[in-house]
């Protein structure tokens, strides 16, 4: 795409409409104004930030058609969609007057009078979806649109169900904000619940002008499956015990304990709104915003699970119900690296002959396949890299077998610098920040005389690397290095390399390289 505000250059039309500038931008597409070319309409055209190979257009399209039907009041109509040089893209009703959280931005408390019918509205196109099977995932002020006449017009079932239906690296991605999500969709097991919960959220976000979780993904995420919300009345002494009451019961974190349905959540508080005077309801109050990272959620829903028990398992006590008390757990960086390994990987590489990931030695020659295995050798030192790989938030892992010489290792987030995460046959591992060019430039973040899990010697040893933001979690052989803290380097090419300290003959096999998207 090409920058904030113009359409993307050469694709200045999809199907019947002409694009007219950028209005929107998210994790998983970009929102253009357009014009139908000859009934001079306005529509929203979203463009998703994929290309489809051609078997997968019957996917999308099967997809799209789902939505197309989906005909309510309060559901943005899908009026067009296609593909576009092999790039989806959907043409939907415009919303002119803007989203719920531009209307009402975060910090504002709202009336009863005005919260029950964005509910009843919401609630009443939820239902309408769920009684065709399809939970929205990502219900939020901010996908709440605004018609010709205020009307709430729900948006985005479109990336919900296209991100979770075509084959492409997205599919495996969470759909969701971290700020809404239920315990069990952190889990990667939404349900139509799921979609009551995030709508509880709100209700308590307007009712009180916070959020009931803050912090940091790592916080709010386990504040979602460990931590009761805070009582409404604690932040808003004026609500009454009945619409309290309401609402926490929709933010229960078993499913089975909130409403049946949305619709009944939404019946529910109306019953309870119902006998309020109206000295209990309070004027919008700007406060100020709480302070912290707004992280778009592109997590696989098995890292958005666990990354942050890290953070949460002292809160583990306060809610211990039934259906979340484990037996004995693992560490919980066991945890965080069981949950991010698993699933199905981005990028599977077994390494036993050159892939269309085209791996090369830095000088555009081939690297070494041999004996079923990717080899990395020279008289001192080498590197091997594939020629088409970036990555920033994910997990990678590689087998590796030390023949000649004493230390290997991984490069991630290589651009003029990266780090590296390397072991010494001896037992000793490091993390570095530095240049494949410039070695000089290195700068060391950890260095470990004794790592643990490595098997001396020639034997295979497995290297993990989890890395997510600032947070890079190291591991060998399944079992836990350390946790580094540093920002320096957000996203990157990735190698492996090999090398000797006495600059000897160095000959190191990889094998079984697997990448998983966070």
């Amino acid at each position: 795409m090409n920058r904030v505000g113009q359409p993307p250059e050469g694709a200045r039309q999809f199907g019947n409409y002409l694009l007219l500038n950028q209005i929107g931008r998210g994790g998983f597409a970009e929102v253009y104004l357009g014009e139908h070319i000859y009934l001079k309409t306005k529509a929203a055209i979203k463009v998703l930030h994929t290309h489809l190979a051609q078997e997968e257009h019957a996917a999308f399209f099967a997809e799209a058609q789902t939505i197309a039907h989906l005909q309510h009041p309060h559901i943005v109509r899908v009026l067009e969609f296609g593909v576009e040089d092999d790039t989806p893209y959907l043409v939907m009703e415009y919303a002119p007057n803007g989203t719920l959280r531009e209307r009402y931005p975060k910090g504002t408390a709202l009336p009863l009078s005005t919260i029950l019918p964005v509910v009843k509205q919401v609630a009443s196109a939820l239902q309408y979806a769920h009684d065709q099977n399809l939970i929205h995932r990502d219900v939020k002020p901010e996908n709440m649109l605004l018609g010709e006449h205020d009307e709430v017009l729900l948006s985005d079932f479109g990336i919900a169900l296209i991100v979770q239906g075509i084959g492409s690296q997205e599919r495996q991605e969470v759909v969701g904000t971290i700020g809404y999500m239920a315990p069990e969709q952190l889990r990667g097991r939404p349900r139509f619940a799921s979609d009551q919960y995030a709508l509880a959220i709100i209700v308590y976000e307007w009712l009180t002008g916070v959020r009931p979780f803050q912090g940091s993904y790592a916080e709010v995420s386990s504040q979602h499956i460990f931590t009761p919300p805070p009582p409404l009345r604690e932040k808003a002494p004026d609500v009454p015990p009945a619409i309290e009451a309401v609402v926490m019961k929709a933010l229960s974190k078993d499913p089975e304990q909130r409403f049946a349905t949305i619709q009944e959540f939404a019946n529910a508080l109306e019953a309870a709104i119902a006998p309020v005077p109206a000295h209990a309801e309070h004027s919008p109050t700007p406060m100020p915003p709480t302070t912290r990272r707004t992280t778009p959620v592109r997590l696989t829903a098995a890292l958005a699970t666990l990354v942050l028990l890290i953070l949460g398992t002292a809160a583990y006590p306060l809610l211990a119900p039934r259906f979340l008390t484990p037996p004995t757990p693992p560490s919980k960086e066991q945890l965080l690296y069981q949950q991010a390994t698993n699933g199905t990987p981005a990028i599977a590489d077994s390494l036993r002959t050159n892939s269309p990931l085209l791996w090369t030695n830095g000088n555009n020659d081939p690297c070494l396949f041999t004996d079923g295995t990717l080899h990395v050798s020279s008289n001192s030192g080498a590197a091997c890299g594939p020629a088409h790989v970036s990555v920033n938030d994910f997990a990678f892992q590689v087998q590796v077998t030390i023949i000649k010489g004493d230390s290997a290792g991984l490069w991630f987030r290589l651009k003029s610098r990266g780090y590296y995460f390397f072991f010494f046959s001896t037992g000793q591992c490091d993390l570095d920040l530095g240049s494949l060019s410039n070695m000089r430039s290195i700068r060391s973040l950890l260095n470990l005389q004794r790592c643990a899990g490595i098997r001396k010697g020639a034997n295979t040893n497995l290297l993990t690397v989890i890395a997510h933001k600032s947070d890079i979690y190291l591991y060998i052989n399944k079992q836990y290095v350390a946790h580094v803290v540093d920002n320096s380097a957000a996203s990157g090419g990735i190698a492996v390399v090999g090398g000797s300290s006495s600059k000897g003959a160095v000959d190191v096999a990889f094998s079984n390289l697997q990448i998983w998207n966070l």
